[in-house]
């Protein structure tokens, strides 16, 4: 899920990318003449730049261009596993490779990784860092391409970086992590009992200081002053 700077909200499904503009949904499919330039209707990641551009990860392994100006779709590579955005374009991994695209769609080689790594999530912080969560650990690699493990051993699937400079990450099968600003990995063991998933997808805060947290499992949501966990999930009764 996506929103743009215009307040579109994009979603992407099994059938296709949809924008819903507050009054009506509209869908963008592939076609059999190829004349959409969607390669596949199967879209699992949707992110925007907030300057026109649309990126997508479909069918699997497809990094996507959307340009909302030209209302057109490009297919910029076809070995992406991953991408996030940065403050002035687009991250992305491709066979271990971590590039750098800029806003008019020009790549930069900005790291070559480690044939063992398995890249799932990119995050920018906000001291400009690059976060790169992997199947056996979370990465930072700084500006003068140093890099650390911050994290060792956790698949990690999803960063979010909240207003206190707290680092949120989620794992598949180990539930969530934090790192403090000082670094330090605050223990999350209490959180991840009351979790209805220890599979994480989605992290993000909202405006009041609250976490919310996309499982495998439903929907969570976490007030980190008190620790309390409200689960939302298809068989409540709550909205």
């Amino acid at each position: 899920i996506w929103q743009d700077e215009i307040g579109y909200m994009w979603f992407g499904t099994r059938s296709g990318l949809n924008r819903f503009d507050g009054n009506s949904i509209e869908v963008y499919r592939m076609d059999e003449q190829g004349k959409s330039g969607l390669p596949s209707n199967l879209i699992n990641k949707v992110l925007g730049d907030n300057k026109g551009m649309i990126y997508l990860i479909a069918g699997y392994n497809n990094l996507v261009a959307y340009d909302m100006r030209k209302n057109n779709f490009k297919t910029l590579e076809s070995d992406c596993q991953a991408m996030g955005i940065s403050k002035n374009g687009l991250w992305y991994e491709r066979k271990g490779a971590i590039y750098k695209l800029s806003s008019d769609l020009k790549k930069t080689l900005f790291y070559q990784a480690s044939e063992s790594w398995v890249i799932n999530c990119f995050y920018e912080t906000i001291d400009n860092d690059l976060l790169v969560g992997t199947e056996n650990g979370l990465y930072q690699i700084d500006n003068k391409k140093n890099i650390r493990l911050l994290v060792d051993g956790a698949n990690i699937s999803a960063i979010y970086e909240d207003r206190k400079k707290n680092i949120w990450l989620g794992s598949n099968g180990n539930g969530m992590f934090r790192l403090l600003p000082n670094g330090r990995l605050a223990e999350q063991g209490e959180l991840n009992e009351k979790l209805s998933s220890k599979i994480i997808r989605d992290i993000c805060e909202d405006n009041n200081g609250e976490i919310w947290i996309g499982t495998f499992a439903g929907l969570n949501k976490l007030a980190p002053e008190t620790g309390k966990i409200t689960v939302y999930s298809g068989v409540d009764s709550k909205p």
